[in-house]
């Protein structure tokens, strides 16, 4: 979830608000990756619709009485209809909810997304409430550079990961990760791990001291760098990257330029016939296989082409399956 767009951090910020007892600058600045100043700034704007009822305590802010959202919403309709169309697409569930809830304010926005779209499958993969738990524990862990203890469903058991440094919590390819640092369980030398939030069993502060992590950590600050620029749920910043070099058919090649399928992706090369060569960074092949498979027969690997033998030799064994 973007949170840099200011009408969605709107939005979050004020379903915390009504969610949390008090709601803190630092912790918003963290959790919607901005500055401090900025989530400031969207308290001031917040304070001129709810004035009073909005409270500030040190770095904090309380908001009083719910139904005062409703005065909010009903000021400003359009931008209100556009911030119900995005809870709509992102999580009808939550939707559905709040218009349950809030009849008289649906009515006299005259607005329901539900009459507009059909959603069959949301964008964001659907958390359990006991995942939901993890997530603020994790969102606590990372606010206050806390370490942790991960309990973690792995094929038929469970492992531990101890004394982990969370580093974020990640959307990619539509569910949540945890990115984290681990001093146990380190697989090719990389402590570095992505792991998936639905097979989390349990989160527990670390036993071992210090339980702060230093902030000016090498390891930490290179993930975090990283996290920004990751790719799938294949990168990881301990292995090299290599260039994968693409021919794509001018039947398709308009996909290619209005759209990346990867950040890495760059368009190097426009061919006479209509073709164009987009050449992709990454660091596992299972990061670009399953974008050529999708795209075939209008993807032709360049290089490196043992990429394209793989995507060869899945494709016999699809058709040769029983």
């Amino acid at each position: 979830m973007n949170l840099s767009n200011k009408s969605l951090r709107l939005l979050f910020i004020l379903e915390k608000l009504s969610l949390n007892k008090e709601v803190c600058i630092k912790y918003l600045a963290k959790v919607c990756n901005t500055t401090v100043r900025t989530i400031q700034n969207d308290f001031k704007i917040l304070k001129e619709y709810f004035e009073d009822k909005l409270i500030k305590k040190s770095d904090c802010y309380i908001l009083l009485q719910k139904e005062h959202f409703s005065n909010l919403f009903k000021s400003d309709p359009k931008t209100t209809r556009e911030l119900l169309k995005l809870v709509y697409i992102v999580d009808s569930n939550l939707y559905n909810r709040f218009i349950n809830e809030n009849q008289d304010l649906i009515k006299a926005l005259k607005f329901n997304s539900s009459s507009i779209y059909q959603i069959e499958n949301s964008p964001y993969e659907n958390i359990q409430a006991k995942h939901k738990k993890i997530i603020n524990q994790l969102e606590n862990a990372i606010l206050n550079q806390e370490y942790i203890t991960i309990k973690y469903a792995y094929k038929n058991g469970s492992i531990l990961y101890t004394h982990s440094i969370p580093i974020k919590i990640l959307y990619l390819n539509e569910n949540w990760y945890l990115v984290v640092l681990t001093t146990n369980n380190i697989i090719n030398g990389s402590a570095f791990k992505q792991l998936r939030i639905s097979s989390i069993i349990s989160i527990t502060p670390t036993k071992i001291e210090p339980k702060k992590f230093d902030s000016d950590n090498t390891q930490k600050i290179k993930a975090k760098r990283f996290t920004k620029n990751i790719q799938t749920a294949y990168s990881n910043m301990d292995k090299p990257l290599y260039q994968v070099k693409l021919n794509i058919s001018k039947e398709v090649a308009k996909y290619f330029k209005k759209k990346k399928y990867l950040k890495s992706q760059k368009i190097i090369k426009e061919l006479e016939n209509g073709d164009i060569v987009v050449v992709y960074e990454i660091c596992n092949d299972m990061e670009i296989i399953p974008i050529i498979q999708r795209w075939i027969p209008f993807v032709r690997v360049i290089e490196p082409l043992r990429i394209q033998k793989k995507v060869e030799e899945n494709i016999l064994r699809f058709m040769n399956r029983e």
